[in-house]
Formats: C-alpha cells, structure tokens, sequence
C-alpha cells in the first residue's frame, strides 16, 4: 500500500502517502505543472 484515501462531506480529501519520497516526488510534478506545493507532516 503506497497510500492512503479520506474523504469527506464537505467533498474534500485527504491522501495520507506511506512513503515519504513519493511526497517529493508529486511535489515535483506539480511544481513543474501547476505552481503549487504540498507539505509533508511526517
């Protein structure tokens, strides 16, 4: 299992990864894409 779904609803989500580098890299991906970032609570 790589990651983990919530949903909620107010219709928002919450993806909870069970490895730390894949938060890296969609970081990554989305940086290049789309100007956002997203934030690791680990």
């Amino acid at each position: 299992e790589m990651f983990s779904i919530r949903y909620f609803r107010k219709g928002s989500a919450h993806i909870t990864f069970k490895h730390p580098e894949l938060v890296e890299k969609l970081n990554a991906v989305l940086a290049k894409h789309y100007s956002v970032k997203f934030h690791s609570s680990v």
